[in-house]
C-alpha cells in the first residue's frame, strides 16, 4: 500500500473508519448527507484529525472532476 493512499466518498470513508484504518479525514461542509454525522462521530471517537471543505474543493483535492463528500487518508499496513 502506498504511504498516502486515500479513499474518496463518504461510504468508503466510513467503511475505513470502522476498520480503524484512517489517519486523517476531510468532510464536505456543504453535504446534506445524514452520513456526515456518522463519519464525524467516528473521527471524534478515534481521535482522527478532521477538517472541512466545500464538496467542489474536495473533488479537486481527490483529483477528480466531480464534487466529493469525503476523503480519508489511510494507514500504511506494510
Amino acid at each position: 500500500m502506498a504511504v498516502n493512499e486515500k479513499v474518496i466518498g463518504l461510504r468508503q470513508t466510513i467503511k475505513m473508519l470502522r476498520k480503524k484504518r484512517v489517519t486523517r479525514v476531510i468532510l464536505a461542509e456543504d453535504s446534506d448527507s445524514p452520513l456526515i454525522g456518522e463519519a464525524k462521530a467516528y473521527c471524534l471517537e478515534q481521535n482522527v484529525p478532521l477538517s472541512w471543505e466545500k464538496k467542489k474543493t474536495l473533488g479537486k483535492v481527490a483529483g477528480i472532476e466531480l464534487p466529493a463528500s469525503a476523503i480519508a487518508w489511510l494507514t500504511d499496513l506494510r
